[in-house]
């Protein structure tokens, strides 16, 4: 790789493109996902298209139809005893005889041959009580408030048009008995023929006042066709579908397209879950980049699905007044409002099959508050281009579902009564403020995600207005000598950090530390975890499910990396390695301490800057399983910015990187088919990429073979060059060969810090004796072994490491690697053995001779740590 020079230049256009084609190439490769989201609103289409279909051809043919009589057999006063039955109940306030008069012989004249009962009450109440003793025996009732203006004396000019006001009004209040039709129309309630009756009752009252001679009765059979249509007659173009099914529309479009919104949330947590998005972020993309990218995907890909949903509606008989280019506006606009959505949803959930459940959960809300909204705030009839309730109207507006599923009633309601809405008939109706409240949804939305998705990560919720936050830190572009002259925030020295009395650090450390300038500083870090009862507890315990306390998982750690080395990380299994290492590159946030990258401390808001400048090989592979090692090498590439100003071009650079962990013959496979090792290759080929100024590399070599493991270890060696290399690894030899400096960490405690050579020298130089015993040997023990090593390297300390009956194995502990005296001894040892052997009486059959190495030191060390706190923790006697 040394004759390529790369630089970085990061660029949000770059990533943006990189994460698209990367949504790409995944959803095309796994298409099933892609189908069901295009197939599933379809078919839920296709099902209310069969039930329009089945309700609506009627309404198609339009046709004449008689009025609802009030007196009509088997319809009204059903099973209520002749005496009983009211048709028409009035009261009134001023003087109503002519009225009554007209209304009695109109209304008896539209009903022949069914008598029809009118009756006056006292009060509107005493209807309303009446109603309420006998609520099938009352039809509907009439209160005359005013009608003055029909029953005064008319001016001597009988031709007069302008009357006074007080004159010319009149006002009544019409009630109709619903109670078993909770779903009727002003039509079937006798509304209308009640209103009829009253209207033509007035006009008569006031033509008499003229001389003039009355109208006829409004429902009664024409004379000269007894089985014609009255004068007055509906049509049933009103009533084309029924109002269950115009309802029906509204609630059922939502609900058809809230996969949109789903569909979004899940594919943000599954990243989330497999810590995709975690790892982008590390290789330095930016969180609003990622939203945008998905935002984009998403919305193309559901596109199709939107074009085709208006393509059903306006071309079948569904929609077939409707104008298509405005159908898929207010669709087009509705699915980004889905989409943002989906991506605010997504803030605070990680797992997919909860994303599910809160996709379903968020489309239930929304469908009851529009139910509320149909029953409390809008006018169900559209009777103007403005609003009703504005305040509430508005709010309600802000929940896009709510606003398209008003657009789906505004055009259910112009089909109904057979008004096409067209390009030029649009603007006279509530469509422009509708489509403009989905407009603002989408700006509302946006601005919400990018808010809460950067306040979900850490950031403060002022950060809008702090400086840091829109300073990128001026990093892009710099090489490592650049990064190298930025003059560090000020921390404490280590030394002068109250550490445990138990930590050792090699001499000479912090000397280096300042000659190199420290790539990665850490002072005092601890990250505690809530411990949670997942099970039954006892009943003195926590509850299942409750917090029982909280694990130290780094506890008060202190250490510098030089830059420019490679620095590795040793401890088991759970004892803080990954934690330290996720604290350091801000995957996860520290519960005290500090952390300083590159001179840059490390909080919320510099995160980004101190980001940039990393390469993770994390320890789990995080990879897309259909993209091809290629891919994932360019795609990378682009989120980083990576520029070849030297040795040939990308391509070439990405095929020679790929060609350093043996997996240029694998380059246009799928990650999927790689072997666990393979993986790890890639993962280490993509830390690398673009020489980062700071490589960390969590056990990069597991399940690679020992070839490709020492050529990686080389590789690693090589790297420092030019960047600093964190490196954890269960491997001691991997450590031991690679490393400049080695931290052991216990417990989430520093424990020992210095070189290789240094731990072995200060906890265990030395050599390691293995003696097998002579089969039937009545003399072989560790006793006397002990005792002739003892002799023999009397200026060393040799204790028994272990004990069978058929070996024993002895550690020769020695102060300096380097003394004559011991090696001299050694060599000469050997020589010697056969003498030995027969003047103790070993009865040693076989001896093996072996130097001390990391891996015993470290063992020893957790050996010994255990021991300790093991007595810590032991109550005093």
């Amino acid at each position: 790789m040394s004759k390529y020079k790369v630089r970085i230049r990061r660029s949000a256009w770059r990533q943006l493109a990189a994460l698209c084609r990367k949504n790409y190439l995944v959803k095309s490769r796994d298409r099933m996902p892609w189908i069901m989201s295009l197939v599933m609103p379809l078919y839920m289409l296709a099902i209310l298209w069969v039930l329009s279909a089945a309700t609506g051809n009627a309404g198609r043919a339009p046709s004449l139809n008689a009025l609802p009589k009030l007196a009509e057999e088997g319809k009204t006063c059903v099973n209520v005893p002749a005496d009983k039955c009211v048709h028409i109940a009035y009261t009134n306030t001023t003087n109503v005889d002519p009225v009554i008069e007209n209304l009695v012989s109109l209304a008896a004249a539209s009903e022949k041959p069914n008598p029809i009962i009118i009756r006056n009450f006292e009060s509107a109440s005493a209807i309303r009580e009446y109603f309420d003793a006998n609520p099938g025996a009352l039809v509907s009732g009439v209160d005359f408030l005013n009608v003055s203006a029909v029953t005064t004396f008319p001016f001597t000019d009988p031709n007069a048009i302008t009357f006074p006001r007080e004159l010319a009004t009149v006002s009544y209040s019409i009630y109709t008995n619903i109670s078993a039709l909770i779903m009727s129309t002003p039509l079937r309630q006798r509304f209308v023929t009640t209103q009829l009756y009253v209207e033509r009752a007035l006009i008569n009252t006031r033509r008499q006042m003229f001389a003039l001679p009355p109208l006829e009765a409004p429902l009664a059979a024409p004379a000269n066709d007894p089985l014609g249509f009255p004068l007055f007659t509906w049509m049933n173009t009103m009533e084309q579908r029924g109002m269950s099914v115009t309802v029906l529309f509204q609630f059922y479009f939502v609900f058809m397209l809230s996969s949109m919104w789903t569909n979004v949330l899940r594919d943000v947590a599954t990243e989330k879950q497999n810590k995709i998005r975690e790892i982008l972020t590390v290789q330095g993309l930016t969180s609003p980049v990622y939203m945008t990218a998905v935002f984009i995907t998403q919305f193309l890909t559901d596109a199709p699905t939107m074009l085709i949903v208006t393509l059903i509606s306006t071309l079948t008989q569904m929609f077939p007044n409707t104008n298509f280019l405005l159908f898929l506006v207010a669709s087009l606009l509705y699915l980004a409002t889905c989409t943002l959505t989906g991506l605010l949803l997504s803030v605070y959930i990680n797992d997919p099959k909860r994303a599910e459940s809160t996709g379903q959960i968020y489309a239930i809300l929304v469908l009851a508050l529009y139910g509320v909204g149909l029953a409390l705030v809008f006018d169900t009839g559209f009777t103007s281009t403005g609003f009703n309730k504005p305040a509430y109207e508005w709010l309600m507006y802000l929940v896009a579902p709510v606003t398209y599923a008003r657009l789906i009633a505004l055009f259910m309601h112009r089909e109904t009564i057979l008004l096409p809405t067209t390009l030029s008939t649009f603007t006279e109706t509530q469509i422009p403020l509708l489509l403009g409240f989905l407009a603002l949804d989408i700006v509302l939305y946006a601005v919400l995600v990018w808010y809460l998705d950067q306040v979900s990560i850490g950031l403060p919720a002022n950060f809008p207005f702090r400086a840091e936050y829109w300073n990128d830190g001026g990093d892009s572009g710099k090489s490592e000598a650049e990064l190298l002259r930025v003059t560090p925030e000020a921390l404490p020295e280590p030394d002068t950090v109250n550490d445990d009395a138990t930590v050792v650090r090699m001499p000479g450390f912090a000397d280096e530390v300042k000659q190199r300038g420290a790539a990665i500083s850490v002072r005092r870090l601890v990250k505690e975890f809530p411990i949670v009862e997942s099970t039954a507890a006892a009943d003195s315990g926590p509850k299942s499910g409750t917090k029982a306390g909280v694990k130290r998982a780094v506890n008060g750690l202190s250490l510098d990396v030089p830059r420019g080395t490679v620095f590795g990380l040793l401890g088991r299994n759970g004892e803080g390695k990954s934690t330290s290492i996720n604290l350091m590159t801000g995957l996860l946030p520290a519960t005290a301490g500090d952390v300083s990258v590159l001179g840059t401390k490390v909080t919320n808001l510099t995160i980004r800057a101190v980001q940039r400048q990393l390469g993770l090989c994390p320890q789990h592979d995080v990879l897309w399983a259909t993209l091809t090692c290629l891919e994932h090498l360019q795609i990378v590439a682009e989120i980083r910015g990576v520029e070849v100003e030297q040795g040939g071009s990308l391509h070439e650079y990405l095929m020679q990187l790929l060609q350093d962990v043996y997996l240029q013959t694998r380059a246009d496979d799928a990650s999927a088919g790689l072997s666990g090792g393979m993986k790890r290759k890639l993962s280490v080929a993509m830390s690398l990429l673009g020489s980062p100024p700071i490589v960390i590399l969590d056990e990069p070599t597991t399940g690679m073979d020992v070839y490709t493991r020492q050529h990686v270890w080389s590789l690693i060696q090589d790297t420092r060059k030019h960047s600093t290399v964190l490196l954890t690894s269960h491997s001691m030899e991997e450590i031991e060969a690679v490393s400049d400096n080695v931290a052991i960490i216990s417990a989430g405690r520093l424990r020992s810090l210095g070189t290789p050579l240094y731990l072995k020298n200060k906890f265990g130089a030395g050599y390691r004796f293995v003696a097998e015993r002579v089969p039937g040997s009545t003399t072989f023990s560790a006793a006397r072994l002990l005792g002739a090593l003892k002799d023999k390297f009397a200026d060393s300390v040799v204790t028994v490491e272990s004990e069978t009956p058929a070996s024993v194995t002895l550690r020769i502990a020695i102060k300096d690697a380097g003394d004559r005296k011991v090696t001299d001894a050694v060599s000469k040892f050997f020589d010697k053995w056969d003498e030995l052997n027969d003047r103790y009486q070993l009865g040693v059959a076989s001896i093996g001779f072996g130097v001390v190495t990391l891996e015993d030191v470290f063992i020893q060390l957790n050996d010994e740590w255990e021991r300790e706190a093991k007595a810590a923790s032991a109550p005093e006697a």
